[in-house]
């Protein structure tokens, strides 16, 4: 019904002053409903149509959610990119850099990868992002087989104590590392 109602607002001459943000709004509602495609529509139409937008950083941001969710990492991944590019101060710039990230190392491009972290940590030494980009890192060198590399990534990321999604995977990857490396006695403690 909510949705509706914005439809209806977009054709109503009172709210032209407001259509960028009925048009992102409109798209997050599609998002939140899983609606890919009808969200990426809407948000291209507030990107293009109203380019001096405030609501265009985070239209940029959603546009490029919705191709994460779909699978589309390298288009997401430019998404992440040109909102970082554009608007370097804006508020959702540590997460789009930390998302493209994930992008970048479900490509499979590693050197990039690495690049992102690098400059990310180097520019946001304090950053909440800071262990989930260490994760990343850590990640990337298992995925690679480069287990010695991994570990230090993964135990500087496990130092934050506060529940994390991947935390979980970190520390099989961890220990998993140190079984590879034949250093079985270092991984028990990890699985115990």
């Amino acid at each position: 019904e909510s949705l509706e109602q914005f439809l209806e607002m977009l054709r109503e001459d009172e709210y032209k002053t407001l259509k960028d943000q009925v048009l992102y709004w409109t798209g997050e509602l599609h998002l939140r409903g899983k609606n890919f495609g009808t969200a990426v529509t809407t948000y291209k139409r507030l990107i293009d149509g109203y380019p001096e937008s405030p609501m265009l950083p985070y239209a940029i941001y959603s546009l490029a959610w919705c191709e994460e969710g779909e699978g589309h990492f390298e288009e997401a991944a430019a998404g992440y990119a040109e909102l970082v590019q554009r608007f370097p101060e804006h508020l959702l710039v540590e997460e789009a850099h930390v998302r493209r990230t994930v992008c970048l190392l479900r490509q499979k491009k590693f050197d990039e990868t690495l690049t992102n972290c690098r400059i990310f940590l180097e520019t946001y030494p304090n950053s909440p992002w800071k262990s989930e980009l260490l994760y990343l890192q850590g990640e990337l060198f298992f995925d690679q087989e480069q287990f010695q590399k991994a570990i230090p990534f993964y135990e500087e990321a496990l130092l934050e104590k506060k529940e994390k999604p991947w935390r979980v995977r970190a520390l099989l990857h961890q220990g998993w590392s140190h079984l590879k490396l034949g250093a079985a006695e270092k991984a028990l403690p990890i699985f115990q």
